[in-house]
């Protein structure tokens, strides 16, 4: 009888681990198909790690806004979630509102933490990495040419406060067939 309790629970246990992996999974693709495009200038390197991989660190800058009316902080410093809307600028989308409440219009916005101060929030994007092939990661690491190809943007998605990065873009190119377009990518080893 044990036995088979504990073969209940332990199928169970998987059972649930299974399906949320399997809502991540949905979720991040409901947000890459039908999401808002946000475009943010970023300045890539491509750093290595040995626990998570190769990617792009997208160093985003934090940035100050004036605090929506209505909130007040009780401490001198204080941690909110807030809803942050964004206008674009040239193709480039820039921080635009700070709302307690979603946007009743269709802009695209994020939900965020910030950092209350003296009437101004301080925030830093959620996201900060870009995984790419191996192969490919090790390219962006060496080659200064892709460093400093031009102007860099992170592409994210965003979908009910939530942002997914789609993609990378040097010169308006993906970073991918940037590489690809490299005269010697073939020899490199």
């Amino acid at each position: 009888m044990k036995a088979k309790v504990i073969w209940i629970i332990l199928g169970a246990a998987l059972s649930l681990q299974i399906a949320a992996l399997i809502y991540q999974v949905v979720y991040y693709e409901s947000v890459l198909a039908y999401g808002k495009t946000i475009a943010l200038r970023i300045r890539p390197i491509d750093p290595y790690s040995p626990f998570t991989g190769r990617y792009v660190n997208l160093r985003l800058d934090g940035f100050y806004m004036e605090m929506p009316k209505g909130v007040k902080c009780r401490d001198r410093k204080c941690e909110l979630k807030l809803f942050l809307t964004f206008k674009e600028n040239d193709g480039i989308s820039e921080p635009d509102e700070v709302l307690t409440a979603p946007p009743p219009d269709d802009r695209a916005y994020l939900l965020m933490k910030g950092t209350g101060m003296s009437g101004n929030v301080h925030f830093d994007y959620p996201f900060d990495r870009f995984y790419m092939k191996e192969e490919k990661a090790k390219r962006v690491d060496r080659d200064s040419r892709i460093l400093n190809a031009g102007e860099a943007v992170v592409i994210v998605k965003a979908l009910g406060g939530k942002g997914v990065v789609e993609n990378v873009l040097i010169s308006g190119v993906p970073i991918s067939q940037y590489i690809d377009e490299l005269e010697d990518y073939d020899s490199y080893e």
